[in-house]
């Protein structure tokens, strides 16, 4: 049987799917645009249903898990022409349950492939790959172990950066960062540079003390990109504070400020 869906650009992934069907992908160009593909077929070939995926997105591996969840990662193309990397969760209708991506970020290391996935007992998943420690350095082995949400720590974001190797370590630390802040130690005041587009209904930044007491609470306008804590009236003494993004009533990250007076 032969299946036509206008031009193709390659990148065919073909696996098998509720043991007598089968799901495909490929990348197709509807309107001077390649986009992304996923359609299930039966055992006789019918197309039981088609998904297809707007943005910018690119075929890299299909699987699936235990539980009939479907994991699809690549690649895609982000506004500057920049790779970054995705990795979707989608029912068996082909339904998002979660997706994450890894942004290109050239002062960050950051995620060049990912080769292959296996599900662990407990429902992780890990992920094996290759990584950038900056833009003009080699690659090295990455290895990037998920819950079954798809998050290194509870309750993520939909963005996952990696940050520089820590002291004494070659490992890379991993985390979700909602939220880059500088100067650290602060003075006057606090920048606070959002990574990731806020349409939350419910979001703030919260600065506390050390022990967990609230300073203050900042509310937060839906689609900011920038925030600056002014400490000029704050009268705090020298310390190291922890600021908080809190996005609908949940912690969504922690970090910490030294003040210095």
């Amino acid at each position: 049987m032969f299946y036509e869906y206008k031009d193709q650009s390659g990148n065919f992934q073909c696996v098998l799917y509720k043991k007598n069907g089968v799901l495909v992908t490929w990348n197709a160009n509807d309107s001077s645009t390649y986009k992304m593909k996923l359609s299930y077929y039966d055992s006789l070939g019918n197309e039981v249903w088609k998904r297809k995926f707007l943005d910018d997105y690119r075929i890299g591996k299909v699987q699936t898990l235990k539980n009939g969840k479907i994991i699809i990662y690549g690649d895609r193309f982000n506004v500057n022409s920049n790779l970054s990397r995705y990795i979707f969760c989608l029912d068996s209708m082909g339904n998002f349950i979660w997706q994450k991506s890894f942004p290109y970020d050239k002062t960050l290391p950051f995620v060049d492939y990912l080769e292959q996935m296996i599900e662990l007992p407990d429902g992780r998943l890990a992920f094996t790959g290759d990584i950038r420690m900056s833009q003009n350095s080699g690659r090295d082995i990455l290895l990037l172990l998920l819950d079954k949400n798809g998050c290194i720590t509870p309750g993520c974001g939909d963005s996952i950066y990696l940050t520089p190797p820590i002291a004494n370590s070659d490992l890379l630390a991993a985390q979700e960062m909602d939220f880059r802040f500088a100067p650290n130690p602060a003075n006057e005041n606090i920048q606070i540079h959002f990574l990731n587009s806020l349409n939350q209904k419910s979001h703030h930044i919260r600065l506390n003390t050390i022990d967990g007491k609230t300073i203050k609470s900042y509310p937060l306008t839906p689609g900011i990109q920038d925030f600056i804590i002014d400490l000029s009236d704050q009268h705090l003494p020298k310390d190291t504070y922890i600021l908080q993004y809190i996005r609908e009533r949940h912690l969504v990250q922690s970090e910490k400020v030294v003040i210095i007076r």
